[in-house]
């Protein structure tokens, strides 16, 4: 699988981190415990992540005198999940994997040997009545780790891994999940012992101070595609709710479901994709998997509606999963995006570690002892499809079906899912409809420089090759092999390593500036010359960073370049490993490619930046949800029936509101959003540090709607962004400009606005020009602008009572 942007670089960080902790224990072994926690979101690859952490692991600590070994610990039958997704993720490393439930050998765990576990299998102790077995109150008496009773002893075997120089790091996952009870805790001090605990959850508990904290942004995630941008809750219930009285609460919440999984389907259909949304119904959790009386009438009625409907277990439109084995059905291959199923009912056995990315409705059902539900479920819908956003909205949104009288968002969950689960409806006014606006190219912009080369590296590094080793004149692949030979060293039987061989040194000082002259040759171990040769690769193509994409594009052109000289891949990692003369002629040329693959990749960014963005007619959205982030407020102009604004909102947001509200001007006024395409951008050329430009999207905060036909688009500032400080940062003046600029194309639209800000005296002033025409043009251009050193006033700005005239705006 290939890395995401953020995978990539979150796995470099993690890398460094647990590199730099163990070197801080190797160095005093007398600090406290050293710990990591790494902070991922539901659905962010966090496995996929922790796996190639371990395979740069394994690169970096080839040349490690004693090497590490991991012990992965995980809630209930998380760690057999965990076991089968690396072994195939390492099944090409060096890295050696055991799961504990296929037993235990003897000995010490060898250098890159993963050892998966779960927490209730290790952390039993005896009571304090033992008079069944011989054991003191307070031993381990779980069959791994009960002493006396096999050699294979978990207990013995950690010992003998630690005394034999290997360092153990302790990976939990899930950490929110057992690993802080108390006897957890007792097991990691008293019989693992780790050189480092790196923790790995989406919601830790992060208790200690030692620890060092890596935390993957949310909003990256959802940038790459990897998980939805919102979940909406009750979506139609006030719509529809009216037409289904006759029908049970069950009953609604079902039709709903299946409503919105039809109208999925169809936009599915449309965009020419095999996907079928799969509906989740979760029975109510009672802390317990054993089925309730209660849940038993309600599994009977969901299955009574679902099978008057024609979804039933025999037409395989249905699937369960509960935990019984009879109660088990058409499970087989059901995250297939194509699969048949259209429903699967669930208990919350299937609530931690499942991945089905095509769930996208989710049906909660109370449980009598709650009226509310916590999210630790919503994971199971986040997941996208494919990894990746779709132009619809639609497809990007999760959806939940519930009876709960509220939600509730567990403490540590908040920063898991910021601003995500919606429930808070406002649609436009009825009467406002038709005086909605058509605002001409709306722009969506997706991330594009990723740090990586591209795909036109290729050529320019073949190039490279072919001009240096005058491949263009071989006619054959005879002549082309030596031309290699005529530079490197090729002959794969010499490509091996030298190995000390009964080298004695008698006195200290002999040793001194001596050259060790006793070696024998032997071949390379490839587990060793793959790792390093992807070292060798990372380190050849410096500066760019993105080397999980690099790879994919560098390695198929040397394994073209060689072959074409009949020189296989495995003699080709040889050559680049196994001799420095090779390595130091090879870097050069990559060194040199890259140095004139520079103006290739600035110019391919500009257009690329230019290319990939969407235009498109933008209005305001029919309807909107809004999080518990947001708090109703009452605007009677507002142009949706309910108002929300966001919680902590400017002062000068608040006051240009009731300003609008208050005005006799205007027909009605729309506090647009940010970052979806559902909201209304403009673009412009950001300012980066390294005095490069890249197109990116400015969204105002507000349209409004006059009632003499004009629009009007402002942004407000608060003081201290539009002080002398402002124009030092070429960015908001660049955004002042882009929509003057913007407003100027579309005069025949009767558009005008720009920058809203407060006086000094208080009073609101619009400033409706751009900073200078130059600079208007420079930031169009997307060029670099040296910003004037000028005394800030408002020369050039009104005052903003909603009453100039409308010929005076246009002008």
């Amino acid at each position: 699988m290939e890395l995401k942007h953020f995978q990539d670089e979150y796995v470099d960080r993690l890398v460094l981190a647990i590199r730099r902790k163990l070197k801080a224990f190797e160095d005093d072994p007398n600090l406290p415990l050293q710990h990591i926690v790494f902070k991922s979101p539901t659905g962010s690859g966090k496995t996929v992540m922790v796996a190639e952490t371990l395979k740069r692991l394994s690169e970096k600590n080839t040349l490690d005198e004693h090497g590490l070994a991991f012990l992965w610990l995980a809630p209930m039958k998380l760690h057999a999940q965990s076991y089968k997704s690396l072994s195939n993720s390492l099944k090409d490393t060096s890295y050696s994997l055991i799961n504990i439930d296929n037993g235990l050998r003897s000995g010490p765990l060898n250098e890159n040997t993963i050892l998966f576990s779960n927490w209730e299998k290790l952390t039993t102790t005896a009571g304090k009545d033992n008079s069944e077995r011989d054991m003191k109150a307070g031993e381990w008496t779980n069959l791994a780790t009960r002493q006396g009773e096999t050699e294979k002893n978990l207990i013995d075997i950690l010992r003998e891994t630690r005394e034999s120089g290997v360092k153990i790091v302790l990976i939990v996952d899930e950490s929110h999940q057992a690993f802080y009870s108390e006897k957890s805790q007792k097991f990691v001090r008293e019989v693992v012992q780790p050189s480092l605990v790196v923790e790995v959850s989406a919601t830790p508990k992060f208790k200690s101070e030692q620890a060092e904290f890596i935390e993957v942004p949310y909003n990256e995630v959802v940038e790459s595609g990897l998980i939805k941008q919102s979940i909406i809750v009750n979506n139609d219930l006030g719509k529809l709710a009216e037409k289904m009285k006759d029908k049970t609460t069950i009953g609604i919440l079902l039709d709903l479901a299946l409503r919105k999984q039809e109208e999925l389907k169809n936009t599915y259909n449309k965009i020419g994709k095999k996907i079928n949304p799969l509906i989740l119904v979760q029975l109510p959790n009672d802390s317990s998997e054993i089925m309730s009386e209660l849940d038993k009438t309600d599994k009977k009625l969901i299955e009574e509606i679902l099978v008057s409907k024609g979804y039933t277990y025999d037409n395989k439109k249905l699937a369960i999963w509960l935990s019984s084995n009879e109660d088990k059905k058409n499970l087989n291959h059901i995250e297939s995006l194509d699969n048949g199923v259209d429903v699967l009912i669930f208990k919350q056995a299937i609530a931690l570690g499942w991945d089905c990315p095509r769930a996208q409705i989710l049906v909660m059902l109370r449980d009598v002892k709650s009226e509310s539900f916590k999210t630790q479920v919503l994971g199971r819908i986040l997941r996208m499809p494919e990894a990746k956003k779709y132009e619809m909205d639609s497809l990007n949104t999760a959806y939940v079906y519930s009876d709960l009288k509220s939600i509730v968002i567990d403490k540590r969950e908040e920063d898991f899912l910021p601003n995500l689960i919606k429930y808070k409806k406002s649609t436009i006014k009825e009467d406002l409809k038709d005086s909605n606006v058509v605002l001409p190219g709306s722009i969506y912009l997706s991330r594009i420089d990723y740090g990586d080369l591209r795909a036109d590296f290729k050529p320019v590094l073949q190039g490279g090759f072919d001009d240096y080793f005058n491949l263009n004149s071989a006619r054959s692949k005879e002549e082309k092999y030596n031309c290699f030979a005529s530079e490197l060293e090729t002959n794969p039987e010499k490509l091996t390593q030298p190995i000390i061989s009964d080298e004695i040194i008698e006195q200290i000082d002999d040793a001194i500036d001596r050259e060790v002259v006793k070696t024998v040759e032997i071949s390379a171990d490839m587990t060793k010359v793959e790792a390093l040769f992807n070292l060798l690769l990372r380190d050849f193509i410096k500066p760019f960073t993105g080397f999980a994409r690099t790879r994919a594009i560098i390695y198929p052109a040397l394994r073209d370049l060689f072959s074409s000289a009949n020189i296989d891949e495995v003699t080709m990692k040889k050559i680049f490993v196994c001799s420095t003369k090779n390595q130091t002629i090879l870097k050069k040329l990559f060194e040199k490619a890259i140095d004139n693959y520079g103006s290739i990749y600035q110019r391919a960014m500009k257009k690329r930046r230019d290319r990939e963005g969407t235009e498109e007619d933008w209005t305001v959205p029919e309807e909107d949800v809004f999080s518990d982030n947001y708090e109703e407020a009452d605007m009677r102009q507002n142009i949706y029936d309910h108002y929300f604004r966001k919680k902590g909102a400017s002062e000068n947001e608040i006051r240009f509101e009731k300003l609008l509200d208050a005005s006799d001007s205007i027909l009605w006024w729309h506090k647009n959003g940010e970052k979806m395409r559902q909201h209304f951008a403009v673009g412009y050329y950001e300012q980066m540090e390294d005095a490069r430009t890249r197109r990116n999207s400015f969204y105002p905060d507000y349209i409004v709607r006059f009632k003499d036909g004009s629009i009007g688009i402002f942004e407000t500032k608060s003081g201290a962004d539009i002080s002398p400080e402002y124009y030092s940062n070429s960015n908001n003046p660049r955004k002042a400009n882009a929509l003057q600029e913007w407003i100027h194309n579309h005069l025949d639209l009767g558009i005008w606005g720009g920058i809203i800000n407060r006086s000094n005296s208080g009073e609101l002033m619009i400033q409706g020009d751009a900073i200078t025409h130059e600079m208007a043009i420079a930031t169009l251009a997307g060029e670099r602008i040296d910003l004037p050193d000028i005394d800030y006033d408002y020369s050039n700005w009104k005052t903003f009572t909603l009453s100039i005239d409308r010929t005076e705006r246009l002008s």
